[in-house]
C-alpha cells in the first residue's frame, strides 16, 4: 500500500464525483476536502486486517476491495471472501462511529485508488458538526438493511438476475418498528407491501377474538393479499421484537411486476400458501429463538447461560450474548450502555443482527445497565428469570413498549436453580407473571436438557388417563419410558392418571411409586351419612397430605396439570397451579363417593366426566412441535350381554349386601356405577381429543376383566401396560422420533 500525491489536476473532481455517487456524500464533502490522504493498492494488498483498531474513514475512488473473514467458530480454517465493495463507496463508517476493531479484512481485488480521512480529523469534524455522526449512522443502517434484503430477494423472487434484484432493492423504503408496535391493523385500507428483514412479527385476527394466525420471520411478506384484491387488511400485524421492514409502495411494486411478470405469480402463491398453512406457520422453524436471562446474581445468570448454551447445541447453533461477549467480538463492551437512538449503537445493532442470522438460539444475559436490559428485552422471545430456592421474588423489568399491547409479550419462565438435590420452596410466591416453572439442578445435565427442549419446542409430554384401579397400567408405561430412554418433560392426567403423574413429578419411581399409589388410592374409606357423598374424604385427604405436604404444583420437579370437572360453571377445569394435593384430589374425586373439592373458588369433581385422556390440553401446553404420548386405560373388550334384575325398581339394597357377602352379586356396586359412568363419558370424547391434540401415539391398554375399584393387585396391569407401551413406542424410538434422555 502506497501513500501517493493527489493524482493530477483532476483529483478534486474525482473526489467530488465519487462523493456525489454515494449516499449522503454531499454532507461529507467538507470533511474529505479538508483532511484527505490518497492511497493506492495493488491487487492482493491488504488495506485493514480483521481485529485491528483502525477508525479511519475511506472513500473508494476506483477499483474494488474484497471483504475477507475467517469462518465463525473455526479459527484454523482459511479466511473466505464474503463480499466485494466496488467504487465509488464509503468504507469504515462503523469503526469510526464506535472505535472498535475491524470485523473483516479488506483486500484489494484489483488495482485500487482511495482516499482516507484520519479518525482524529473525523472526531474534530463531529464536534463542530454533530449531525455528521447521525449521517454516518443512517448510512450504516440503510446499508445493513439493504445487505439483508439482497440475501432474501433472490430466493423469494426465484431469480438470480442481479440487475433486477438490485433495482427492486433500490425501491424499498426502510421502516423500524419497536416491540409492540403495529405494522398494519385489520380493516385498514391495503396497498403497500412489506418485507421483513430483521425481527419477528405476529399476524392476529381481531374478528376471531384475537386468535394468532402465525408468526412472520425474515423473508416473509405482509400485505400481498390486498395487492390483488384491493380490499382492506384482513389481519393485524404486531411486532414481537424490535424489527425492520422494507416497504414497497404500491406504485413501485406495480412497476416491479411490469419488469418481472413472474413476481405477481410469486406474491399470489405466497398469499395462497399463507391461507392454507396459517396454523402450521405459527411456529416457524427457520427463525432464531432469542432468550433473555435475568437474575439478581450475575454469577447465577452466567452459569445458567453457559449450561443452557451447551444443552441447546443438540438442537442447533447457540451463542451467548453478554457484555463480555460484546467486548470479545467488538472490542468495546461499553457499547452495551448506549441507547438505541445513539449513532454509535449502529455497530452493536449490526453485530446482533448478524448473530441472529447465524445462530438458531441467542442467549442474552441481562445486567443492571438500563440500556442493555432494554435492548435485551426488546428482542426477547422468552425471558428466563433465574433464582434459587427460598430467594425473595424480584421485580420483573419489562420493556416500555411491551406495556402498550398484550399481543407482543414474550414468554416468561421462572428457572429455580437448585444445588445437588431438588428442594422446592414457595415457588408460587413469584406470582402469576410466569407461564412456566422449571426446577434445574446445577450439575444435572438432564435438567438443562429438559429446559433446552422447552426452548426448542420439542418437549415430550405424557398424558395419563383416568380409569380407577386400571390406572396401574400407567406404571408399566412409565417403566417402558425409562427403559427406552425417552425423557418426560411434562405430565398431564385425569383421576387415577393425575394421582400417578403427580407422584412421578414429585420424584417417586419404580416400586416406591407403585407402593405409594396402592396405599393412597387403595386405602380405607371413612363412610358417612350420604348427604353429599358416601365418604367424608378425610382418609384420602390425610394420605394426600402425607405425600405432598403443603407443596404447590409449581414446586414439583416436572410441570403437571390435572383435569377436573367444574360443577359450579359446568365445564372442564385445568388445574396447573396451587396446592398439589387439592389438584389431584379434585381430579380423582368421584362424585357421590367423595365430596367435591374447592379449587379456585369452584367445586370440582372427577375429571373423567369431561376429558379422560387430556391430550388436547397437552397440545396447547407444548405447542405444535411438542411430542405427545397418551396412555388410555379405559380400553378392552366390553361384555356383550349381562344378566340381572329387570329394573332398578326391583333392587333391594339389603339383599344386594347379602348377595355380596355370599359372593353372588349380579348388579354393579354404586362405586362401579359411578366410576364406569365417568369412564364412559370420557371415552366417548376421546376421538375428539385425539383430533385436537394430534398425539404422536395414544396407547390403548387392554384392561378388560380388571376391576375399576380393586386396587389390591397392581402387578398384572403394570405388566400389561409395560408390554403395550414397548410395542407402541419402540418403532418410534428406532426411527429417531424421540430425543434421548441425558
Amino acid at each position: 500500500m502506497a501513500v501517493i500525491n493527489p493524482p493530477g489536476a483532476d483529483a478534486a473532481q474525482k473526489l467530488r464525483s465519487a462523493l456525489a455517487a454515494v449516499e449522503a456524500g454531499a454532507a461529507l464533502q467538507p470533511l474529505f476536502e479538508a483532511a484527505t490522504e490518497w492511497l493506492e493498492l495493488d491487487a492482493g494488498e491488504v488495506l485493514t486486517r480483521e481485529g485491528e483498531r483502525d477508525a479511519g474513514l475511506y472513500l473508494l475512488i476506483a477499483g474494488a476491495l474484497d471483504i475477507v473473514r475467517a469462518p465463525a467458530g473455526d479459527a484454523a480454517a482459511a479466511p473466505e471472501v464474503r463480499g466485494t465493495v466496488r467504487a465509488p463507496e464509503l468504507v469504515g463508517e462503523m469503526q469510526l462511529l464506535t472505535g472498535g476493531v475491524r470485523t473483516a479484512t479488506l483486500r484489494a481485488a484489483e488495482r485500487t485508488l482511495l482516499v482516507r480521512v484520519a479518525a482524529e480529523a473525523c472526531e474534530q469534524a463531529a464536534r463542530s458538526a454533530p449531525e455528521l455522526l447521525s449521517t454516518l449512522a443512517a448510512r450504516v443502517f440503510n446499508r445493513q438493511c439493504r445487505d439483508r434484503l439482497l440475501q432474501i430477494l433472490p430466493a423469494f423472487l426465484e431469480t438470480s438476475d442481479p440487475a433486477l434484484v438490485d433495482w427492486i432493492a433500490a425501491q424499498v423504503e426502510w421502516l423500524s418498528v419497536a416491540r409492540g408496535d403495529f405494522v398494519v391493523r385489520e380493516g385498514d385500507p391495503g396497498g403497500d407491501v412489506f418485507i421483513l428483514v430483521d425481527g419477528r412479527l405476529r399476524a392476529i385476527s381481531q374478528s376471531a377474538g384475537g386468535r394468532a394466525l402465525g408468526d412472520l420471520v425474515p423473508g416473509d411478506v405482509v400485505g400481498e393479499t390486498q395487492l390483488f384484491t384491493g380490499g382492506r387488511r384482513n389481519a393485524t400485524v404486531v411486532a414481537l421484537r424490535n424489527s425492520v421492514l422494507g416497504r414497497l409502495p404500491r406504485a413501485r411494486l406495480e412497476e416491479a411486476m411490469r419488469r418481472l411478470p413472474d413476481l405477481g405469480l410469486r406474491l399470489a402463491s405466497v398469499a395462497v400458501e399463507r391461507a392454507q398453512h396459517a396454523v402450521q406457520r405459527s411456529a416457524p422453524l427457520r427463525a432464531a429463538v432469542n432468550l433473555v436471562i435475568q437474575s439478581a446474581d450475575p454469577a447465577i445468570a452466567d452459569a445458567c447461560a453457559r449450561a443452557l448454551r451447551e444443552a441447546l447445541q443438540a438442537h442447533g447453533a447457540a451463542a451467548e450474548v453478554s457484555r463480555a461477549a460484546v467486548g470479545r467480538a467488538l472490542g468495546r463492551p461499553e457499547l452495551c450502555d448506549l441507547a438505541d437512538e445513539d449513532p454509535r449503537a449502529a455497530r452493536l445493532r449490526a453485530w446482533l443482527s448478524e448473530q441472529e442470522a447465524r445462530q438458531r438460539f441467542l442467549i442474552f444475559v441481562s445486567d443492571q445497565s438500563p440500556a442493555w436490559s432494554a435492548r435485551c428485552l426488546g428482542c426477547a422471545d422468552i425471558v428466563l428469570q433465574v433464582t434459587t430456592p427460598g430467594a425473595a421474588p424480584e421485580p420483573f423489568v419489562a420493556p416500555q413498549a411491551e406495556a402498550s399491547t398484550a399481543l407482543a409479550q414474550a414468554k416468561r419462565w421462572l428457572v429455580v436453580l437448585h444445588e445437588d438435590t431438588h428442594r422446592p420452596h414457595r415457588t408460587a410466591a413469584w406470582g402469576e407473571r410466569f407461564s412456566r416453572y422449571f426446577h434445574v439442578r446445577r450439575q444435572a445435565g438432564a435438567d438443562f436438557a429438559r429446559l433446552a427442549r422447552a426452548v426448542a419446542g420439542c418437549e415430550v409430554g405424557l398424558v395419563l388417563g383416568g380409569g380407577g384401579a386400571r390406572g396401574y397400567a400407567h406404571l408399566g408405561t412409565l417403566q417402558a419410558f425409562e427403559e427406552l430412554g425417552i425423557p418426560i418433560d411434562a405430565l398431564g392426567g385425569t383421576s387415577a392418571g393425575a394421582a400417578i403423574a403427580s407422584c412421578y413429578a414429585l420424584g417417586y419411581r419404580g416400586r416406591e411409586l407403585e407402593d405409594t399409589i396402592k396405599r393412597w388410592l387403595g386405602g380405607s374409606v371413612d363412610y358417612t351419612l350420604p348427604l353429599v357423598a358416601i365418604s367424608a374424604g378425610g382418609h384420602m385427604l390425610a394420605r394426600a397430605r402425607q405425600i405432598f405436604g403443603d407443596l404447590d404444583l409449581e414446586d414439583l420437579s416436572l410441570p403437571l396439570y390435572c383435569i377436573a370437572t367444574d360443577i359450579t360453571r359446568f365445564g372442564m377445569l385445568v388445574i396447573d397451579r396451587g396446592r398439589a394435593r387439592d389438584a389431584v384430589l379434585a381430579s380423582a374425586c368421584l362424585p357421590g363417593i367423595f365430596p367435591p373439592v374447592l379449587v379456585n373458588g369452584r367445586w370440582a369433581v372427577d375429571g373423567g366426566l369431561v376429558n379422560a385422556v387430556p391430550m388436547d390440553v397437552m397440545r396447547n401446553f407444548l405447542g405444535p412441535r411438542g411430542i405427545i404420548i397418551g396412555s388410555d386405560v379405559t380400553g378392552g373388550a366390553a361384555a356383550a350381554r349381562v344378566e340381572g334384575p329387570a329394573g332398578a325398581a326391583g333392587v333391594n339394597g339389603w339383599m344386594q349386601l347379602l348377595r355380596t357377602l355370599w359372593g353372588r352379586r349380579t348388579l354393579p356396586s354404586i362405586v362401579d356405577v359411578l366410576q364406569s359412568s365417568a369412564t364412559a363419558a370420557g371415552d366417548y370424547q376421546l376421538q375428539r381429543v385425539i383430533d385436537i391434540g394430534r398425539p404422536d401415539a395414544c396407547i390403548r391398554h387392554d384392561t378388560a376383566g380388571h376391576s375399576i375399584v380393586d386396587f389390591s393387585r397392581p402387578a398384572p396391569l403394570r405388566d400389561k401396560g409395560y408390554a403395550a407401551t414397548m410395542e407402541a413406542l419402540r418403532p418410534l424410538v428406532d426411527s429417531g422420533r424421540f430425543p434421548r434422555a441425558v
